[in-house]
């Protein structure tokens, strides 16, 4: 398994994996688990279609009860009402940590950003890393902008600012 990440599952492996990891350890689970691995590492996003039949009626039920669909829809906890920049800039406006929008770049002292993403406090860290990725998934690029301070992101902002 060296190498691989959970993240790099693609949202049919990772509805599989979690309907599998629902039905218990067995022998059967365990060779799913490891053809989706085995993909996974090899970057082929999709499944086996053997292993959906064998636990197509887990897979309906994990898919169900975690609130999302197949491809294409929102998982749970991405609230559709909210655009992607919001969480990181209501984080970063907490944080008095200076943020400028432009395009689709976002522009933060990067080293002030490590500092937070580096705090002892569990659930900023969490929450923050989680903002930080749903920038990514949404297409936005971080980028370093040392010294930036708040009236500065004002000036230089297109979108958004902090």
């Amino acid at each position: 398994m060296s190498g691989y990440r959970a993240t790099d599952l693609s949202t049919r492996q990772r509805d599989l994996m979690a309907a599998v990891l629902s039905s218990g350890p067995d022998q059967r689970s365990g060779v799913v688990v490891i053809k989706i691995v085995t993909r996974v590492l090899r970057g082929q996003p999709g499944v086996d279609q053997s292993s959906v039949q064998q636990f197509q009626g887990r897979l309906d039920e994990a898919v169900s009860k975690a609130g999302f669909a197949q491809h294409g829809h929102p998982r749970a906890g991405d609230d559709p009402g909210v655009a992607p920049l919001d969480p990181f800039l209501n984080i970063a406006e907490r944080l008095q940590m200076p943020v400028a929008v432009r395009e689709h770049h976002v522009e933060v002292p990067l080293h002030a950003l490590a500092e937070h993403l580096d705090s002892a406090n569990s659930v900023l860290r969490t929450n923050l890393h989680n903002a930080v990725v749903q920038l990514h998934n949404a297409g936005y690029v971080l980028r370093n902008h040392p010294h930036l301070t708040h009236s500065e992101a004002h000036v230089i902002a297109d979108e958004d600012a902090v």
